[in-house]
């Protein structure tokens, strides 16, 4: 059965019923699957960002969740409570998965039920880029980027959210995953203003975590990883999106200078074999090039070796093995 415009009108998409293009859950005892939950807090999150609250969920009451695409709408109805001033309300939230299988998360409506939403200007919204890894170590450069210390990690309970949505989403293979291993090590937090505390509230900014997690079915040893999460607000139209993406940690720079790095290519830790294979042949051919332009240098007035550079260059030949020093 299709909803019609009268049962949208009185219902909304919260509350309506679950039909051939919408499927509604009931939590009973509070209890859902902990996707639909982390897309509660995210929710939350959105609300208490923009109004500088500081709600916490007790429960979700139910949902619906569109069924025309793999990629679903969540409309949640959930319960929080103000911790400070034991305030209590009911809130709905809409959260969009923007594409199956990725870390793209857009919410418009966060807010307490009965509350009327203001008409925002609409857009289409085109999935572009994800957030960069930086060309330095972010959690060795305080002058750009903004360290978040231990004590602040109790107070900004949104970070965590943030990893646990970036795990979860790389992995589709069940909507109960285990977070529980999750450990932070390490957070920074970039923005477009100088790194301070004002970085924690910010609207647009990109957060790095640095995170172990145990794997006991695998190998039965910590894995060290960092996710790389996006936060966007748009005024005009009121669009809140998260998103990012999760690698080995391995990907990072050492944390030193950019003066004292080099261009030099070092093969990471954890890469496959043919690609080490690969970045190994381009070592060997740039080290062969320096060689040959030290030796042109050496002997500037010498045609002789400007010729063997050109005839080498021509002729492709290159060291199978290596280059003996």
């Amino acid at each position: 059965m299709y909803h019609t415009r009268k049962e949208l009108a009185k219902y909304g998409m919260f509350d309506a019923r679950t039909s051939m293009v919408m499927r509604r859950e009931n939590c009973h005892d509070g209890y859902c699957c902990g996707l639909v939950r982390l897309y509660a807090c995210m929710g939350l999150h959105r609300y208490n960002l923009l109004q500088g609250t500081n709600f916490e969920l007790d429960y979700v009451r139910r949902y619906n969740m569109t069924l025309a695409s793999p990629a679903a709408t969540f409309y949640i109805t959930l319960g929080a409570t103000d911790p400070y001033s034991h305030k209590y309300l009911t809130f709905q939230t809409a959260v969009k998965e923007e594409s199956c299988g990725v870390f793209v998360l857009t919410s418009y409506i966060a807010r307490p039920r009965g509350t009327d939403c203001k008409v925002l200007e609409r857009e289409f919204f085109r999935i572009g880029s994800f957030p960069e890894c930086p060309n330095e170590n972010p959690f060795g450069n305080r002058n750009r980027f903004y360290l978040v210390d231990e004590s602040e990690l109790q107070f900004n309970d949104w970070i965590r959210l943030y990893l646990e949505l970036s795990v979860t989403k790389s992995d589709r293979s069940s909507k109960d995953h285990d977070l529980s291993n999750l450990k932070t090590v390490e957070v920074a937090i970039e923005t477009t203003e100088p790194p301070s505390e004002l970085s924690l509230t910010a609207k647009n900014a990109t957060v790095y975590i640095r995170y172990t997690y145990f794997c006991e079915a695998r190998c039965g040893k910590n894995f060290d990883h960092i996710a790389i999460v996006r936060r966007t607000f748009i005024e005009r139209t009121g669009r809140f999106t998260l998103d990012g993406w999760n690698e080995s940690s391995y990907i990072l720079p050492e944390k030193t200078h950019l003066q004292n790095q080099t261009s030099e290519i070092v093969p990471e830790k954890g890469m496959s074999l043919s690609r080490k294979r690969r970045l190994s042949r381009r070592l060997v051919h740039k080290s062969w090039w320096l060689i040959m332009a030290v030796q042109c240098l050496q002997e500037p007035s010498s045609s002789s070796s400007k010729n063997k550079i050109h005839r080498i260059s021509d002729q492709k030949v290159f060291p199978k093995k290596g280059i003996e020093s």
